[in-house]
């Protein structure tokens, strides 16, 4: 891969990154969210149980109240365990993206140390050329003719 591709797909993990975590905080947002109104569906239902103890007119009425309380409270539920699948399948998929992202980083490293020893190597064999040419311009071979 060139190295442009290779930033590419890494800038594109860092946003599928950054996309799955907001998509996270959102749905663990609603979990709190639905905890809340849980925990005042439960603090209804004792005011109103306290409130029929005290006004037995009123205790008819309260079956219904309560059925509908925990109907209410079984549906939050089911919203909840049902979040949280949703946030352990993204929790997934970013552990997956992050492991694709940092393959595309080191593939990163790898290539760039690779063109910096290539250059490494041709700036050596340049250093060496120029070295063999100064030898030669100074030092003759033994095998050419002596000019004496």
């Amino acid at each position: 891969m060139t190295k442009s591709t290779l930033k590419t797909l890494t800038h594109i993990k860092k946003n599928d990154l950054d996309l799955l975590r907001q998509q996270i905080a959102q749905l663990e947002q609603q979990v709190v969210r639905l905890e809340e109104l849980a925990d005042i569906l439960e603090k209804n239902r004792s005011k109103e149980l306290a409130f029929s103890q005290s006004s037995p007119d009123y205790a008819f009425a309260l079956e219904a109240y309560l059925e509908v309380n925990k109907q209410q409270k079984t549906k939050i539920a089911i919203g909840i365990k049902q979040l949280q699948r949703n946030i352990t399948r993204l929790q997934e998929q970013l552990l997956d993206a992050f492991g694709e992202e940092k393959r595309y980083e080191i593939l990163q490293e790898h290539q760039a140390e690779n063109e910096r020893t290539h250059l490494m190597q041709q700036e050596t064999q340049e250093l060496d050329e120029i070295g063999l040419t100064q030898w030669e311009r100074h030092w003759p071979s033994p095998s050419a003719p002596s000019s004496e």
